[in-house]
């Protein structure tokens, strides 16, 4: 090509390419983009003296004149089928550019065919990582259907079919306790009570350990091999029970997969569940509960012709075989360096707290939530190394408490707060306590606990932001302890967990900031303080 040195001052006009006489040329024809995103300079342009294929790349075009041409073509570069040499006109200094085109070019029929084909415009998108393949999905479905399988909803629903079931009679020469014990429901004594205990064991075996889901014993396996190396043994069938025994040199417990933890009743405990009811025993008992004034329940009158009463009396009377206040506010500082606070709750001196897990894993639902951000952002590619870090921090102090009470008290713990739950949502508990109808609950035992937060002068925040602290906080930490983070390598692990625990991370972050005020979100310098005193703080 060579320049005919003429600047342009015809006037211009987009969409068009015009001739050296500033008239459009409307013959050339499109066949395929190419693009060219440089900024602005001289065009660069093939020049031959026969016929034939010339690429013109255009990267500022102005043009004058009427054309047919699209602005869009004129941004990227055109290839062009023209009749003739091509001559052009290049003017560095102003981002006007004309090319003289013969105005005889035709195109021919193939190109116009090319033009009109809209699929060959190529089509550009920005795509985001997928973090959500990973061999650990099986184990974090199983974890989030034990949450629903186990909720107070399938339990209500359970105990309601057990005692419609347990009057019917059972062929074969063992009777369940449950049926011993239904003709005594209605009865005087603690039977009703115990028999509700049966039904929530049973309820809870069936659920937790569900032997059709899949097996996740890997973490426990390694530390068996890692750190029992003599303890390793090879089981057979038990010809009495048909459970599965490890026998050996050395005898060890089966290794089971346990989806439950002992946060969930922690945050039961801090929605006054448990000391709601416990009021209403004193009262029950004619002991008033307050120091001075008159007692808030003084008008608690429950009938004796209806299950509520015997359930009360049943609850009185096994005190001692029950897990008390201290022995729970024991194992939260052990588990998770979380005390208890209020006037029911002794202080403590605890001979092994877990200093440290609580700001180790509120950093880590705040660099998940960065992570989260990273991946919304389609221009950048999100980093999951942060979080695998953060993971392991937290796996490592989950497992420093795993110890003593650690597979049994959270167990037994959760079957009586369900039992306290079902108690609670009775429709005597209803009559007496007449929570706000209107208030919509998840679940039927909560407006009942927020009526008697109210006329205690409790602490009175929403009763779903404790459940949803329980539910999600379970299935977080849960799926933290049961992988052994040590020996992942791919960061890519990492990055799936944050994906697939996104809602319960972001959940757990919102209930956290309206119990407490402490925004995890915004990284809040009070991340690691003890929760139970700012809910009190909160509340003040």
């Amino acid at each position: 090509m060579s320049p005919t040195g003429k600047s342009s001052n015809a006037p211009l006009c987009k969409g068009c390419i015009v001739d050296r006489n500033g008239q459009p040329v409307s013959q050339v024809q499109v066949v395929s983009h190419i693009v060219n995103a440089a900024k602005p300079q001289v065009p660069q342009s093939d020049v031959s003296d026969e016929k034939g294929h010339f690429l013109i790349a255009f990267d500022a075009l102005q043009a004058a004149g009427d054309g047919q041409l699209k602005i869009d073509f004129l941004r990227e570069g055109v290839p062009v089928r023209v009749t003739q040499r091509l001559v052009g006109l290049d003017d560095v200094n102003s981002p006007v550019i004309m090319y003289e085109l013969d105005e005889h070019t035709q195109a021919t029929a193939d190109t116009e065919a090319h033009y009109n084909k809209k699929e060959s415009i190529p089509t550009v998108a920005i795509t985001s990582h997928d973090f959500m393949t990973d061999e650990h999905e099986a184990m974090w479905a199983s974890i989030q259907n034990v949450t629903v399988n186990i909720g107070f909803a399938n339990f209500l629903a359970y105990v309601d079919k057990e005692l419609a079931n347990s009057s019917c009679a059972i062929n074969g020469a063992h009777q369940t306790t449950i049926d011993e014990h239904s003709q005594l429901f209605n009865n005087y004594g603690v039977n009703s009570y115990e028999l509700l205990d049966s039904i929530t064991e049973k309820f809870m075996y069936e659920r937790i350990f569900d032997h059709e889901a899949p097996k996740h014993g890997d973490y426990l396996q390694h530390i068996v091999d890692s750190k029992l190396p003599d303890w390793q043994v090879e089981s057979r069938q038990d010809e009495c029970s048909g459970s599965r025994l490890q026998l050996g040199r050395q005898h060890l417990k089966p290794l089971a997969f346990c989806p439950i933890e002992l946060i969930w009743s922690y945050w039961i405990e801090e929605s006054l569940l448990m000391q709601a009811f416990n009021r209403i025993a004193l009262r029950f008992q004619n002991r008033s509960s307050v120091k001075q004034g008159p007692d808030p329940l003084a008008h608690l009158e429950i009938d004796p012709l209806r299950p509520l009463n015997n359930l009360i009396w049943g609850f009185i009377q096994n005190e001692g075989k029950r897990l008390s206040l201290v022995r729970r506010a024991y194992e939260y500082d052990h588990h998770y360096g979380i005390q208890l606070q209020g006037t029911a709750v002794p202080k403590l001196r605890p001979a092994d707290s877990r200093v440290g897990f609580l700001g180790e894993f509120h950093k880590l639902l705040h660099i998940a939530s960065e992570f989260h951000r990273q991946t919304d952002d389609v221009t950048v590619r999100a980093d999951p190394f942060p979080v695998m870090n953060a993971i392991y921090d937290v796996h490592i102090k989950l497992a420093e408490g795993a110890h003593n009470q650690f597979g049994d008290l959270p167990t037994v713990a959760r079957k009586e707060m369900l039992m306290m739950q079902w108690i609670m949502a009775r429709p005597e508990m209803r009559e007496f306590l007449n929570g706000r109808l209107m208030v919509p609950q998840s679940e039927g035992w909560m407006d009942r606990v927020e009526h008697m937060k109210r006329i205690q002068g409790w602490p009175n925040h929403s009763m779903q932001h404790f459940v949803n602290l329980a539910n999600f906080g379970e299935q977080l930490m849960v799926s933290i302890r049961n992988i052994n983070w040590s020996q992942v390598k791919q960061s890519s692990v990492a990055g799936s967990w944050a994906t697939y625990w996104r809602e319960s991370i972001q959940g757990y972050m919102h209930s956290y900031r309206a119990v407490t005020g402490i925004d995890i979100l915004d990284n809040d310098p009070r991340m690691s303080d003890n929760p139970s005193a700012a809910i009190y703080k909160q509340s003040a």
